[in-house]
C-alpha cells in the first residue's frame, strides 16, 4: 500500500499482514495524552448541524483530522452530525503534529 498521511486515522495503528492482506487493529484504544496542556486546546461552538469532517476542514483545512476532534471530546460515534450550538474542544492547529506524535508513541 502507498504511504498514508500521518494525519489520517488509519495511520495511527500498526499495519499487520493477515493472510497476505494488510489489516489494522482498530480495536486498540487511543486516548489524548495527559501531557496535553490547556494552551494547546481551543473551543468552538458549532453553528449548524455538520459532520466531523466538515468541522475538521474548518479548523485544520483537512478533513482527515475528524478523529482528533472526536478524541478531544470523547466522542464514540462520529457518524452522527454535530448539533448546532454544541461547544467542542479541539487541538489548536499548531500543536497537531506534537499531539499525534505523542499518540503514536503510546501505541508502540
Amino acid at each position: 500500500l502507498d504511504k498514508i498521511s500521518d494525519r489520517v486515522y488509519e495511520n495511527i495503528f500498526k499495519m499487520y499482514d493477515e493472510d497476505m492482506y494488510p489489516t489494522y487493529n482498530i480495536l486498540q484504544q487511543i486516548i489524548l495524552p495527559d501531557e496535553v496542556s490547556e494552551k494547546m486546546i481551543g473551543t468552538i461552538q458549532v453553528k449548524g448541524n455538520i459532520p466531523y469532517t466538515t468541522l475538521s476542514f474548518q479548523l485544520y483545512k483537512d478533513i482527515s483530522l475528524w478523529w482528533l476532534i472526536c478524541l478531544a471530546n470523547k466522542i464514540d460515534n462520529p457518524t452522527q452530525l454535530i448539533s448546532a450550538g454544541t461547544t467542542l474542544r479541539y487541538i489548536k492547529p499548531n500543536f497537531v503534529r506534537q499531539v499525534t506524535s505523542q499518540i503514536k508513541a503510546q501505541l508502540k
